[in-house]
């Protein structure tokens, strides 16, 4: 084949799974007051519908969004978006539950991108190259990870075979654990697309933001 030997054939590539997508948005923030991270705004719009935004570029419609105690709020703020909302019961959940709850909602046979809610800098042209990078993957790869200078970041796209693996694991096993279980099937993706390991954790993540970007960050009004 002319051209770059590291590319798929596009025949190749229109037999690839669908993408479906996972918003987690059940998180405590604990770090934040417990203020609602995923209902922070950005020029207006909640972090939360900014990535599922995001993501309608190149997954199925609808976003799967995992919420927590917010999601009546959360509900508000994605309205207008194509999304599916999933409580999440437990408030005593981790990170990781969520995940799972999430992927156990993938349609079969679905490759997921799983996203965190509070990834402000991330664009539609970023999840477009990420999940360019997914479909020109060599074979035998599982789940693709973002990552900026040696550091990995997120969203985190895993075929529907690791998906099936992982829901089939005790709980406690997640993406993270099931790549560090299998390295070879688990491959980053060196980009210098900063939006991928940009999240707001803590009140000194918010101030740095908008110092390094000279955007200002807004809690709404009844947060």
């Amino acid at each position: 084949m002319d051209g770059d030997p590291r590319l798929v054939p596009a025949q190749s590539l229109s037999r690839r799974p669908a993408l479906a997508g996972v918003v987690l948005a059940a998180g405590r923030a604990s770090r934040l007051a417990g203020r609602p991270k995923p209902l922070l705004e950005l020029d207006g719009v909640p972090l939360v519908a900014r990535v599922v935004d995001a993501l309608q570029a190149v997954v199925v419609p609808p976003v799967i969004v995992v919420a927590g105690a917010l999601r009546e709020r959360i509900a508000q703020a994605t309205a207008t978006r194509p999304v599916r909302l999933l409580p999440q019961p437990d408030p005593a959940s981790e990170l990781i539950d969520s995940q799972r709850l999430g992927l156990a909602a993938v349609p079969p046979g679905h490759d997921v991108i799983v996203a965190l809610a509070d990834q402000p800098l991330l664009a539609p042209s970023s999840l477009q190259a990420l999940a360019q990078a997914w479909a020109q993957r060599p074979e035998g790869v599982e789940v693709l990870y973002p990552r900026v200078t040696g550091e990995p970041g997120n969203p985190v796209v895993a075929s529907a075979r690791a998906v099936a693996q992982v829901l089939a694991s005790p709980s406690g096993i997640g993406l993270r654990q099931w790549r560090e279980a299998h390295p070879s099937a688990a491959q980053p993706w060196d980009t210098e697309d900063t939006a991928f390991t940009l999240d707001l954790d803590t009140p000194q993540d918010l101030l740095a933001f908008e110092q390094s970007t000279g955007r200002a960050l807004r809690w709404p009004q009844e947060a």
